[in-house]
């Protein structure tokens, strides 16, 4: 997802909405994996809680070079802010069910924003028209 529409609107959220998802799978699998291992600590990925925290945080001002320009807020500065998912120590217990049911969710969760994504570039296509 680099290029022009990289650093623009959603695409850098959902980017790392797609690795969160993705980063879920493989600890849950791992979960499942170790789930009669002795002592294994369960693990979780956070990523929404850290997203939910920039939606407070203010933007900050652009910068005028002459004294004409339009005020607004930074677009940009933002996107290259988003926080990437992080792997936790869960604080619920190692269940073979809970487990289970995480990994459908994250897929399910990954298939929706992949076709998400995939509508974004095609309405881009589509807007472009055909080359020829």
């Amino acid at each position: 997802m680099d290029g022009i529409t990289a650093n623009q609107g959603s695409i850098p959220i959902l980017r790392k909405a797609l690795d969160a998802a993705a980063l879920r799978q493989k600890v849950a699998a791992s979960n499942l994996a170790n789930i009669q291992t002795p002592g294994y600590k369960p693990q979780a990925v956070k990523f929404e809680e850290l997203l939910s925290g920039m939606q407070t945080t203010p933007s900050l001002p652009l910068n005028s070079s002459k004294k004409g320009h339009i005020a607004g807020e930074t677009g940009g500065s933002r996107a290259s802010k988003i926080p990437g998912p992080r792997v936790v120590a869960d604080s619920e217990p190692l269940e073979l069910e809970r487990q289970i049911i995480e990994l459908q969710k994250s897929t399910l969760h990954y298939q929706a924003l992949s076709q998400f994504v995939a509508g974004h570039y095609r309405s881009l296509i589509d807007a472009i028209g055909p080359i020829r």
